[in-house]
């Protein structure tokens, strides 16, 4: 018993302690956020593709109703090996999968927007 309250009176200190200390995270500082939502990701077709672009849109909220400043355009890369036969000449089922993914971030530049010449 009186270890936990030990327990408690220390995690309580330092919960106080941390409190004081002025920490702030990368995204509370203003400007970053707007900024990191207004990258658009462009992966490649697929389930991968999907996926991953599904969690960097959810990692760097993406505003669907902004218009992008930024495009991440990605390339997946993935392979399946084999891993061959056994002793009695039956194919395994399992193989070893690699992947590789080339990234690269560009701004995105507006729209020209052309005149009729009546």
């Amino acid at each position: 018993m009186a270890l936990r309250t030990a327990f408690a009176v220390v995690f309580a200190t330092l919960a106080l302690g941390l409190a004081g200390c002025g920490f702030t995270p990368l995204y509370a500082t203003p400007g970053v956020s707007p900024g990191l939502a207004a990258i658009e990701i462009s992966a490649p077709k697929g389930r991968v593709g999907y996926l991953l672009r599904e969690d960097l849109d959810d990692a760097l909220a993406h505003n669907k109703d902004a218009a992008p400043r930024w495009r991440l355009d990605m390339e997946i890369v993935s392979a399946r090996d084999p891993r061959g036969l056994r002793r009695d000449d039956v194919a395994e089922s399992r193989a070893q999968r690699r992947g590789d993914h080339r990234s690269q971030l560009r701004r995105r530049r507006p729209a020209l927007r052309r005149h009729r010449r009546a």
